[in-house]
């Protein structure tokens, strides 16, 4: 999400593990800025998914371990 509020910009690229297309890839953003003005880029990187969702898998609360790992490596809500 990019928005300007009260004149401030503002960059959400949303949490890693919280995909909703199917893609397990992390999002991150990267602003930048050529005379004087930012430019936003949005961007996707891989990243070891089998490994958070093993560790989501040990570490989340109990009734939520099994969601919170598959929801890593399906890329969506399960």
């Amino acid at each position: 999400m990019l928005a300007v509020v009260d004149s401030v910009t503002v960059m959400n690229v949303g949490p890693v593990s919280r995909q909703k297309d199917g893609l397990p890839l992390a999002r991150w953003g990267l602003l930048t800025r050529h005379a004087g003005h930012w430019t936003p880029e949005f961007r996707r990187t891989a990243y070891d998914v089998a490994g958070a969702a093993a560790w989501a898998r040990a570490h989340a609360p109990s009734q939520a371990a099994a969601f919170e790992g598959r929801w890593l490596t399906d890329g969506r809500e399960p």
